[in-house]
Order: C-alpha cells, then sequence, then structure tokens
C-alpha cells in the first residue's frame, strides 16, 4: 500500500491507494478525536477494493492551519472536495512526486466524532454515493441522550486541551465543552439541495462499546435519515456483537461483506 502525506491551502491529509500513479475512486475519511495521523483498521479494506482513502487532518490539528473548532471539521470535508475536483492531483510531501486523485468523492467514510463531521459535510451540500459511519455521533449537546451517548465528554475536552495542546489548538476550551454538553442543534434544520443526489448511510456500533448504547444509536440513526430525506437515500444501523468503540472490533465478517457489496460497482 502506498502513503502520501499532502498539504494544500493549508490543509493536510494522509492519502492512502495502491498501484502506480494515483487512483480513480476516492473516499475521505474523518477520523475521531483525539486521533493519531496513522491510518484506519478500515484503511486496507477500502484500498483493496479500488479505492484511494484521503484521511484528513481537521483545521487546527497536526499540520493543518487554522483554529481547532466544531464548524471547522465539518467543513473541512466540503473544502478537500473542492480541492480534489479542482486540482485533480496532490503533490506527495514524502515521495516528491505528483499523484492522480480521483476528483469526485464517491464514498466518506468516519468513525466517532468524525461521523459529526461527515454528517455535517453530507447536509451541508457533500453528495458521495455512501457514508459509512463507525460509531456514528452525528449530534452532542442536549441531543445525547436520543443519540445513545453514555459518555462524559466533558472530560474528553479538559483531556486534550490539557495532554495535547499543540496538536489539538482548540480555539476555545468554553466553545468545545459547550458544544458537547449543552449544545441541542449545531447541524442546519434542513439539507443543502444539490439536486436528486443522495446518500446511502451505513451505520455500525458495537454491542459493548462504552461510549454509545447501540440499540438507541441505531433507532436515531434511522431518524435523522428521515429527518435529512432530501439527502439520505436510506439508512442501515448494524449492532456487531461483541464490537467496542474501536474500527477493528466493528469489522466483522459480516459487516466486511456489506461494505464489499455497497462499494463494488
Amino acid at each position: 500500500m502506498n502513503k502520501a502525506r499532502v498539504r494544500t491551502g493549508g490543509l493536510a491529509a494522509q492519502v492512502y491507494w495502491e498501484g502506480n500513479g494515483g487512483f480513480e475512486r476516492t473516499v475521505l475519511f474523518a477520523p475521531g478525536i483525539p486521533y493519531v495521523t496513522d491510518r484506519e483498521a478500515i484503511t486496507p479494506l477500502l484500498v483493496n477494493l479500488g479505492f484511494g482513502v484521503v484521511q484528513v487532518q481537521y483545521p487546527g490539528t497536526y499540520d493543518s492551519e487554522g483554529p481547532f473548532e466544531p464548524e471547522g471539521c465539518a467543513g473541512v470535508l466540503l473544502e478537500w472536495e473542492r480541492i480534489l475536483s479542482r486540482e485533480g492531483r496532490l503533490f506527495d510531501l514524502r515521495g516528491e512526486a505528483w499523484i492522480k486523485v480521483g476528483g469526485d468523492v464517491e464514498v466518506v467514510a468516519a468513525h466517532s466524532f468524525g461521523t459529526y463531521a461527515a454528517a455535517g459535510a453530507i447536509i451541508r451540500g457533500l453528495r458521495p454515493r455512501v457514508a459509512l459511519m463507525l460509531s456514528p455521533m452525528f449530534e452532542f449537546g442536549s441531543k445525547a441522550p436520543e443519540v445513545g451517548l453514555q459518555v462524559d465528554l466533558d472530560k474528553h475536552v479538559r483531556h486534550i486541551s490539557r495532554a495535547l495542546p499543540l496538536t489539538f489548538r482548540m480555539h476555545s476550551v468554553d466553545e468545545w465543552e459547550h458544544f458537547f454538553a449543552q449544545e441541542s442543534v449545531f447541524h442546519p434544520d434542513e439539507a443543502k439541495d444539490v439536486g436528486e443526489a443522495r446518500t446511502r448511510l451505513y451505520c455500525v456500533v458495537g454491542d459493548q462499546d462504552p461510549s454509545l448504547n447501540a440499540p438507541t444509536s441505531c433507532k436515531y440513526v434511522e431518524s435523522f435519515a428521515r429527518k435529512y430525506s432530501n439527502c439520505f437515500e436510506q439508512a442501515k444501523g448494524v449492532v456487531v456483537e461483541g464490537g467496542t468503540h474501536d474500527v477493528e472490533s466493528l469489522l466483522s465478517p459480516a459487516v466486511v461483506e456489506e461494505i464489499t457489496a455497497l462499494l463494488k460497482r
């Protein structure tokens, strides 16, 4: 598997693909927080299915410029879509060579907090054919019981701000605490109208996830898709027996088989 480090317009990402020269089919991957700049457990599966995976770094994290704030995490996926569509290639800073990339984002994949960013980008106009959401957390604050959240994210914010202040350069700790603990509605009430294009939503949660109640999470995913029915074609929530919050634990043989079927042309 090839790996490139790229940076354009102040935004950084890792790119994974197989073969020479680049790739035509593109996946945008949104990680959870905190995250490390390494490939996710699902990346080899996506690459083996013929995709190139662009794993974004949120603004204000690692090598991406700007402040680290909730809205910017959704916006960065839209910005990467514009970059890929406009450029059609990326410069590998490690290998010092250009790689060709598919300009259309066919799939968005995300884990944990990254699913908030991915859902937000889709509501705001990104239209992948498929969205793969692992341990889905589309909303926070007063929506937490509906989402199935059962974790104190206030402590999560304080840990990040104290332990990783240079890696995650928060615009405001208070802003993040308010977002996680109090914000009731952060996404727009209505999805952006981009015509007939809609996204198939496939979500996976583990029944041993300490952060999410699996049955509640699946029910919430379906209601979220109904609310934004002009951008989601259909929604399916899958519970993995023995699965935790970890990506690898969610990739059961049955889930891998369903993802493979979803992404085959």
